[in-house]
């Protein structure tokens, strides 16, 4: 699994299924055409879904899920889900594309969702800025997380309770992470993630 951020044939209909959006929402940035190519070789995407979208600040993350086909429809040895994101900026009137990433598994290796959360991150470089910001995010899987957290090396927490289990954490330029903790409703620690690069 790639946790920090990755030739079509056949004529299978592209589509995303959500509903309209403002043409001043991420979504609306979204391109099938350009999200084709995280698509395993030799395969067709179809049935591309929103997960989640979040923006902060001028930056936006979008989570989506897609099917890539081979030639044979039946065979589940040509089938592959991929789960992606899309990170934008808002520049000129307008989101852009500004990075993607995704993995890909076969569907007879594919497996429900388990656990509290699944937590992924990403960076995206604004209009004009050299340094880069991280953001945290994920989906979350039970009903018992409260938030999450992203714990700064120098102390400072920022929070997500998520939007239709889809959360999202804008961190400041040039800083680095500690951990990120999944809350439950009663404040306890339901789990803890400890960045590498964290001694103690």
């Amino acid at each position: 699994m790639k946790l920090f951020v990755i030739v079509l044939t056949g004529l299978l209909p592209l589509f995303v299924t959500s509903c309209t959006h403002s043409p001043f929402s991420p979504e609306s940035a979204i391109d099938s055409q350009q999200l084709a190519f995280h698509c395993p070789k030799n395969t067709t995407p179809n049935d591309i879904q929103i997960l989640g979208s979040r923006q902060n600040q001028g930056r936006a993350i979008i989570l989506f899920k897609m099917f890539c086909y081979g030639q044979n429809l039946q065979d589940v040895n040509e089938t592959y889900v991929v789960i992606g994101h899309s990170v934008l900026s808002w520049s000129e009137l307008q989101w852009r594309l500004k990075g993607s990433g995704s993995e890909s598994r076969k569907l007879q290796y594919w497996s429900a969702e388990s656990g509290c959360v699944e937590i992924r991150g990403a960076n995206v470089l604004m209009e004009g800025d050299f340094q880069s910001t991280p953001i945290v995010y994920g989906r979350i899987f039970s009903p018992n997380v409260k938030l999450v957290e992203a714990v700064l090396k120098d102390g400072r927490i920022f929070q997500d309770k998520g939007t239709n289990n889809f959360f999202a954490i804008f961190l400041p330029k040039q800083t680095f992470l500690h951990e990120i903790r999944v809350l439950g409703h009663d404040n306890q620690i339901l789990d803890c993630y400890r960045s590498p690069s964290s001694s103690n």
